[in-house]
């Protein structure tokens, strides 16, 4: 694995477009002067020099970690390497060596050579095994132009230069064997010229010198060198090693065709060679010596370190200890697929500057302690800042560069001038980034200013002039105070120019629909107010309910001041929430609750046909429950039998289910009832009968949501009716009665939307009055089954009375009288059939289906207003206009004077359906 020139890139921020090569499992990057390459995500550990001070943290683990990276640096002293062997030593870990534990050393190994080399005693361990695919290795050596000159016959071998073992030849220790060794490069100078010279000992000559690199090599300078091993270059799946010189392919050497025609198909071992031939006066120093595969294990944060620091592609975040110090630039390095993490502790301090790609720096916050950056701090390749507080800012001695694709957030103290083409975002929340000098923002930044409901804000306070473009961006914390100045920028030296609307965009994930940011400038500042704009509140209604709660509410901006529904309320809803909450403070509940009383009407009028039904000697009705004690008397009709009692008293006990589907403009509806009527009437003359009953019904109600209520019904009221004979088998049946019902009715409702609760409740009465009329024939088909075709009508007239809500802000409504006429037309056919129970003749089972039409005030309608508004009208679930009736029942002869039946009754229509179950005694007397 590659890795070139990586302090001379650090230090001098290049910033070229990037050459990529990719072989293999991996791919490197690597900044140099003047290029750069990707990195290969890999595990690396690293060696450190003197001459150009560095370090490099690569492809750490994403494993928990915890230890921190060591670092050893590579001495450039000649007096501190020993002349001893050759090929040199490799590099392995000793626990204990020469009295210092936990040092990385080199290991004296293999024999001696014919010539002396140079070794040094403290050195990096790189034993590492680098899976099947492409790897490299590689490292930059200073070539100083003091050579001396050589002849044809003696010429200068001097070399410095990493090597790579196969596995099998470390673990035999034979480091002079053919496969043992890969080629080696040194330098050569033959009549004053350098060139470079390979060592291949699988070859017959050994040593082979390329003449045509004498323009590669740069004098009194850095030059690279790397191997890179490549897998599979041919149809049998040989390796061949690649020999780069500063860029240039020197040498291809191919293992199969070596005198040993093994393939490698790994760097498994490297070692440092430094050889010379009779003559020690040279400067040679490593900057840079790793292989592809070499981690720190378990390593996560830096302690004190005097270099340049990367740390690219790594799978866990990267933690610059409390109190350490870099010595040099850190450079965080992450990828577009992976935002790299750097955390710098309380008292963390980078020497120079603090270069951030496709990263995210975090600076942490102590006790009166922050982090220090002492050159400047570049945020770049969508890469973020954030931490410090307004107390304990993050200092950065320099300057700040910000591109258009990275955002510096935080508390940030910057000496030198900030230049910004992306967003700056102080603090978070509300913070303040300080920057000493110039503040230069480019068309396509962003200020990311946060305002809050205590008239706080963040602010960039310039010392310098504020040069202004871009945009401006507007978020609330909490809330924020209607028409209130926040200052979100000053500049000591003045502001120049303007951004590029007046009117910045929320930075919420919805924007606020009836207010607007607006900014104005004066010569040392810019103010950020928010106020009312031209939209109207209705404007975001959806129904007609919506509308007429939203015009309701744009009439108390009247109101000086405006009350706090409104200004806190109703100017803080976006265009979503808008229309969730004028449904909620709409009260269509109340409108609601006038569809279930009029609809439970229906149970005194079932009672009353059901009764005069039965009380002239017919057969049972859908609805009816039948008490008479009295003598009878026996007519025919139709060749059936009459039965008709002086008295007669019933009882009806209900039980009722409704659901109504509601519409766009009011939603669902559910009630649920029962109650118990009762009556006792006489005849009056030969054919018609006169009654009275009163009764008792509990009806509840909720609108599938945050409002419900419930009625108290008393009912009291009269009924007649009479039959005559028409023809030979059957009469004509006439049936009519009136009643009215007292409902006193409690409500509740729950006022809920973002930023606002309430809870309201309410008492009222409402009263219905009805009048209803019935026409049937009743035929007898044989002397066991009669049917009747019939019609009625009736009509009920609503009125409720007038009521305020309790609550505890101004959403509770004050709620108007309202009347209302609506009218039922019913046309069906009833059926029954006698049979005869344990000897007991005079039960019956009975069918009925019919179709009704309701018409009038079919939608209830309910006006309201909230305090110094103006009153508003909203509709409620409306009545089925067309409903289909299905009913069925029994009636069991308990005597010649008493029946006990039980009745099923169902309604359903478009949008609304009705069950109800009924249970009926009839005693006569």
């Amino acid at each position: 694995m590659l890795f070139r020139s990586v302090c001379r890139a650090v230090h001098q921020h290049a910033r070229q477009p990037a050459k990529q090569f990719r072989r293999g499992s991996g791919t490197l990057v690597v900044r140099s002067h003047d290029w750069e390459e990707t990195m290969i995500t890999a595990k690396t550990r690293l060696l450190q020099s003197t001459a150009c001070a560095g370090i490099l943290l690569f492809g750490l683990s994403g494993t928990a970690l915890a230890e921190k990276i060591e670092f050893y640096p590579i001495s450039t002293d000649p007096n501190d390497w020993v002349v001893d062997r050759y090929p040199t030593a490799s590099f392995t870990r000793l626990d204990t060596y020469m009295g210092r534990s936990n040092v990385l050393a080199l290991e004296t190994l293999g024999s001696k050579a014919g010539s002396n080399s140079y070794y040094q005693w403290e050195g990096y361990s790189q034993n590492t095994t680098v899976p099947s695919g492409d790897s490299f290795i590689g490292g930059d050596i200073y070539v100083a132009d003091g050579w001396q000159a050589g002849s044809d016959t003696d010429y200068i071998r001097t070399s410095i230069w990493g090597s790579a073992m196969t596995e099998k030849e470390v673990a035999t220790g034979n480091y002079n064997n053919n496969d043992a060794v890969f080629p080696i490069i040194q330098f050569t100078n033959r009549d004053g010229q350098g060139r470079l010279e390979v060592w291949d000992a699988g070859t017959d000559n050994g040593w082979v010198e390329l003449p045509e690199t004498t323009g590669l090599i740069n004098f009194s300078g850095w030059n690279t060198i790397d191997m890179r091993l490549m897998t599979d270059v041919d149809e049998e799946g040989n390796s061949a090693v690649h020999y780069y010189f500063n860029n240039a392919l020197i040498y291809v050497w191919e293992p199969a065709l070596s005198l040993d025609d093994t393939s490698p198909e790994q760097f498994f071992a490297m070692y440092l060679k430094n050889r010379n031939n009779g003559v020690t006066d040279f400067t040679s120093h490593w900057s840079r010596l790793l292989s592809g595969l070499l981690l720190p294990e378990d390593v996560n944060e830096i302690g004190n370190a005097p270099y340049d620091v990367l740390v690219a592609n790594n799978d866990a975040p990267v933690t610059v200890g409390a109190g350490a110090t870099i010595g040099g630039t850190l450079t965080s390095k992450g990828t577009s697929a992976y935002n790299q993490v750097i955390a710098l502790q309380p008292g963390a301090k980078i020497s120079d500057d603090l270069i951030l790609q496709h990263s995210t720096g975090n600076f942490m916050s102590g006790a009166g302690d922050t982090a220090t950056v002492g050159g400047d701090l570049y945020v770049e390749n969508g890469s973020s800042t954030t931490g410090g507080t307004i107390e304990n800012k993050v200092n950065v001695n320099g300057r700040m560069f910000v591109d258009d694709t990275s955002k510096a957030g935080g508390n940030l103290n910057i000496a030198g001038s900030a230049n910004s083409s992306g967003r700056l975002a102080p603090g978070n929340s509300i913070g303040t980034i300080t920057v000493g000098g110039d503040l230069n923002l480019a068309s396509t930044s962003v200020i990311e200013a946060e305002v809050d409901l205590a008239g706080k804000s963040d602010l960039i306070a310039v010392g310098g002039v504020a040069n202004l473009a871009g945009a401006v961006e507007v978020d609330t914390i909490d809330g924020y105070l209607l028409d209130h100045g926040y200052v979100i920028l000053t500049a000591s030296g003045g502001v120049n120019g303007e951004f590029a609307s007046s009117i910045p965009v929320w930075d919420n994930v919805d924007n606020y629909a009836f207010v607007a940011p607006y900014l104005s400038y004066d010569p040392n500042s810019v103010i950020l107010t928010v106020g009312r704009n031209d939209r109207r509140f209705a404007s975001v209604a959806e129904t007609p309910n919506q509308v007429a709660v939203a015009n309701a509410l744009e009439t108390l901006g009247d109101l000086s001041p405006p009350p706090t529904l409104y200004e806190n309320i109703i100017l803080k809803m976006t265009a979503d929430d808008a229309p969730l909450a004028y449904s909620a403070l709409s009260g269509a509940i109340y409108a609601s609750g006038q569809t279930v009383m009029i609809d439970q009407t229906q149970y005194a009028r079932d009672a009353v046909y059901g009764r005069l039904h039965q009380a002239f000697g017919g057969k049972s009705t859908s609805s009816v429950e039948v008490m008479s004690y009295a003598e009878g008397r026996d007519d025919m009709v139709g060749g059936r039998l009459i039965e008709e009692s002086a008295f007669g008293a019933w009882g009806y006990a209900y039980g009722g289910w409704s659901a109504y589907d509601g519409n766009a403009n009011a939603g669902k509806l559910d009630s649920s009832t029962g109650g118990f009527l009762a009556g006792i009437d006489g005849s009056i003359g030969d054919r018609w009968r006169l009654g009275v009953l009163a009764g008792y019904g509990y009806t509840s109600f909720d609108n599938k949501g945050p409002a419900s209520g419930n009625t108290d019904s008393y009912t009291i009221g009269a009924y007649s009716g009479g039959e005559w004979a028409a023809g030979t088998a059957g009469a004509v049946a006439f049936r009519s009665g009136m009643a009215y019902t007292w409902n006193t009715v409690s409500a509740d409702r729950t006022v809920s939307f973002p930023g606002f609760y309430d809870a309201m409740s309410s008492d009222y009465d409402a009263g219905s009055f009805q009048v209803f009329g019935e026409l049937a024939y009743r035929y007898a088909a044989d002397e066991n089954t009669e049917v009747e075709p019939y019609a009625n009508f009736s009509y009920v007239g609503l009125n409720s009375d007038s009521f305020t809500e309790t609550g505890t802000t101004a959403a509770a409504l004050s709620v108007a009288s309202e009347s209302s006429n609506t009218y039922f037309s019913t046309i069906g056919l009833w059926a029954a059939a006698d049979f005869a129970v344990m000897g007991q003749a005079g039960s019956e089972a009975y069918f009925d289906v019919g179709w009704r039409h309701a018409f009038g005030d079919i939608t209830p309608k309910s006006t309201a207003a909230f305090a110094g508004s103006a009153p508003f009208t909203v509709s409620g679930v409306p009545l089925a206009e067309n409903t289909a009736l299905i009913g069925a029942g029994i009636d069991f002869a308990l005597s010649q004077q008493a029946k006990l039946g039980f009745g099923y009754i169902g309604q359903f229509g478009d949008g609304v359906s009705q069950n109800s179950i009924n249970a009926r005694l009839n005693v006569s007397f």
